[in-house]
């Protein structure tokens, strides 16, 4: 369960691919949820969601969410609100 540390809100239009507990779509969507960014961690959990979903995206889009999450907070692994557009993918090591 997230803690809220901060009221923090980033808003990018950058297309990720979320990776969550064996959920597929081919469609892109908005999504609201709370992303916590650290060492080897992009840790996503939409609103209202059980679990936790890892950010996937090509190395521009990780690299100006990381630098939004920078200028918004302090440390890393501090939670901030964000809405992203994305596609709902499964995680690697879910069975098809």
């Amino acid at each position: 369960m997230f803690k809220q540390l901060s009221c923090s809100h980033l808003l990018l239009g950058a297309s990720f691919i979320l990776l969550s507990a064996c959920s597929s779509s081919s469609t892109s969507s908005l999504v609201r949820g709370h992303i916590i960014l650290g060492h080897e961690v992009s840790a996503f959990k939409e609103c209202k969601a059980k679990d936790d979903a890892w950010l996937y995206g090509d190395e521009m889009q990780l690299n100006t969410l990381q630098t939004a999450y920078d200028n918004l907070t302090v440390e890393p692994y501090q939670e901030v609100f964000a809405e992203l557009e994305g596609v709902k993918q499964p995680a690697a090591d879910c069975e098809l």
